[in-house]
Order: structure tokens, then sequence, then C-alpha cells
């Protein structure tokens, strides 16, 4: 059987055909894989200017809640100086005025009625009378004091009592480094530097701070306080202690050993120390 064979020249049209159509569809093929490429290239910086535009919005938040929290521990530290309780002078705000006097102070007075109780008859009593006198020589240096009169009259022949509760020197080199020296509260337990009637429930403090935590309890010394960004708080220092001689007094017990820096024992001193967290 005879086969008919193409000739070259048909063979050589062919293989340019094809080689032609090949070119044109390489750049083609080519094309649609860089748009593609192009799309998710696109894709993905969208992507991530999303990611990035929800990172700045967490920075600015952040910022914000830190300068909230300083501001808000700032406002602390100034109200509890202003009213005479704070063992921390003022932080060195530069909005506060350089030698700048303050005076305040708060009273308490009891009305005690107890029902179908004879052993207990109804009282009235000016429990407390505190006066507080502070002094801002600087940004950095302030004096602090309170003066407190207890039962209205102090006599021999009465139960009243004319205390100095807090005088001392406060020097600060910032929030979260502080010094005083003098006659300042101990930082132990909640009410002994907060003590005033709107910060506990019921008329009298409570037991504990009233018969085995000497509150208002003071002493004389130095001590190292401080705030931290992220809410922590210290306080530590050298100061007078307890006299255990007073100890053994059955009306009064723990408590009565507190010196209150008057004609206090100094020849062992005492360490104290305290860590807050305040959110």
């Amino acid at each position: 059987m005879n086969m008919s064979k193409k000739k070259p020249n048909q063979l050589k049209l062919s293989n340019i055909a094809l080689a032609i159509s090949l070119m044109f569809a390489f750049p083609a093929m080519a094309a649609s894989t860089l748009e593609e490429r192009l799309n998710e290239l696109q894709q993905r910086l969208d992507g991530m200017q999303k990611l990035q535009d929800e990172v700045n919005s967490l920075k600015g938040q952040l910022n914000e809640e830190r300068k909230e929290r300083k501001d808000n521990q700032e406002l602390l530290l100034d109200k509890a100086a202003s009213n005479g309780t704070a063992s921390s002078p003022p932080s060195n705000s530069s909005a506060q005025a350089e030698n700048t006097t303050t005076i305040g102070g708060y009273g308490e007075i009891f009305y005690n009625n107890f029902k179908n109780d004879t052993a207990y008859p109804a009282t009235a009593d000016l429990r407390r009378f505190v006066m507080f006198l502070g002094h801002r020589f600087n940004e950095k240096m302030s004096f602090h004091s309170e003066l407190e009169i207890e039962h209205g009259v102090s006599s021999k022949d009465d139960s009243g009592e004319v205390e100095l509760e807090q005088a001392y020197i406060g020097y600060s080199f910032n929030d979260a480094a502080n010094l005083k020296a003098g006659l300042f509260l101990i930082p132990l337990g909640l009410l002994n530097e907060n003590h005033e009637p709107p910060v506990f429930y019921g008329v009298n403090r409570n037991e504990v701070e009233t018969r085995i935590i000497p509150t208002t309890w003071r002493e004389g010394g130095i001590g190292f306080f401080g705030l931290t960004d992220n809410g922590f708080g210290y306080d530590v220092g050298i100061t007078t202690g307890f006299d255990a001689g007073k100890i053994d007094e059955p009306a009064f017990g723990v408590r009565s050993g507190h010196q209150e820096l008057q004609l206090a024992h100094a020849t062992d001193l005492s360490v104290y120390g305290s860590i807050k967290y305040t959110g």
C-alpha cells in the first residue's frame, strides 16, 4: 500500500504556525498569572493596612489608659494630702504653685442610742475634730501636719485628748520616688492611713483597727515611697516602734504599745514595709 507523504514545505509551515501560536499563548498566560499575583499582593497590602490601623488604634487606647491611670494616681495623692491623711506629699505636678499653704480638716459627731439596753445609755459625742495645715515650698518639698482634738474637751477630769497626729517634711523626686521624715502614719491595715468617716461603714471603726491595730498609729522616722505607672505603690522606712512595757495594760492591750513620738524609746528602731495596688 502506498501512503502519501507530506511535502517538506508543508511541514515547515505547520511548525511555523505552531510556534507562532505558542508565542501568543505564553504572553497571555504570563499576563494572567501576573495579574493574579498583583491582586494577591494588593489583598495582602490591604490586610496589612487594616492590621496597622488596628495597632495604631490599640496604641492610642493604651496611651489614653496610661495617662488616665497616671492622672488618677496624682489625683489620689493630691486629694489625700489636702485632707491631711496621706502618708505622702502631693505629686510634683508642674501645675501646682510654689509657696502655697493648705488648710483643711474634718470632724465626727456621734449619737448612740442602744434600744432596750440600760447598761449603755444614749450618748452624743464630738468624737474628733481634726485640723490640717500643709505648705508647699516648691514643686519638690512640702510640709504636712495634722492636729486632732478628741471628745471636745481635754483636761485631767475629762476623756478628751489633744494630739499631733502628723508632722513631717516630704521631698518628691518623682511619682515613683519620694522621701518623708518626721511624724507620719504607719501603712498598716485598711483604715490607718485612710480613716475619715466616709471611707468605712458604720459609726465606729471596726474592732480590728480599734483593739489590735492601734489606729491611728503614727511613729517618728524616715520613709521612702512611691507609685509606679502600672498602679503598684510601695512604702518602706525606719521608725520608732512599740513599747512592750505598755502592752500589759489589760484595758488597752496591743494598741497601747504605740509611742506616737511622745518621749519615745529609740534605742531599738523598727522597720516597716507596705505594697499596694490601685487599679
